[in-house]
């Protein structure tokens, strides 16, 4: 599975949480403790990555330069994580990781009431929004309920939210069992997957459209 790299090292470091980094040479799997949840959690993003290449490149890569002042890299990042998430949950639990420590915060409600504490979803909150609800409706805990919260968020902009589920749910119907064949490498050297390109593409679209009328 770990393809084209020619160093793989399992690496303790001090922070909260637990991370995969790669080059394209190399692959750490940084822990924050030794645990074979984490562990198979990061592989689980590494196998993402072997076969699509990731969700955040084809992400960040396609939304458009209007909405970078607005929406941070950490923002796109977190998204395409909450996305891999759903992606990858139920391999997690097939080869041995526990449900309780999928993720540090599994059995917190996601959301941080941003629902209730804003009435008009604008430029300047929509990077809190789409973080919001990529946390929700990205929890694989089954026994949180989200209906009303996810009412709210809806009301907020109808369009958007039916956009930002519409993209987790195409992408997840791609699957993770066989590889993508259509790449596209980046003059940076960037690998991007055609499919969730063009999948992304018209979810930015929506949400540029929705501030530039």
């Amino acid at each position: 599975m770990i393809r084209n790299r020619e160093n793989v090292k399992v690496l303790l470091w001090n922070e909260s949480f637990s991370e995969l980094y790669t080059t394209d040479d190399n692959v750490e799997f940084r822990l924050n403790k030794v645990c074979v949840s984490a562990f198979n959690h990061e592989l689980c993003h590494l196998c993402i990555n072997q076969v699509f290449g990731g969700v955040f490149p084809d992400l960040y890569i396609r939304m458009p330069y209007e909405l970078k002042e607005f929406l941070p890299r950490d923002c796109v990042q977190h998204i395409s994580n909450c996305i891999e998430h759903k992606l990858f949950y139920n391999l997690y639990l097939e080869i041995g990781g526990m449900k309780d420590r999928f993720i540090v915060d599994y059995e917190l409600v996601k959301g941080n009431n941003f629902h209730k504490k804003v009435t008009k979803l604008n430029l300047n909150n929509l990077h809190l929004y789409l973080g919001n609800l990529y946390s929700i409706i990205g929890d694989c805990n089954d026994r949180i309920d989200y209906k009303r919260v996810l009412t709210d968020y809806r009301k907020l902009n109808p369009k958007i939210f039916d956009s930002c589920n519409l993209l987790l749910e195409e992408i997840k119907s791609l699957g993770i069992n066989e590889p993508a064949e259509e790449f596209i490498i980046t003059d940076e050297g960037i690998i991007i997957n055609k499919t969730i390109g063009s999948l992304s593409e018209s979810f930015w679209t929506v949400v540029f459209d929705e501030f530039n009328n």
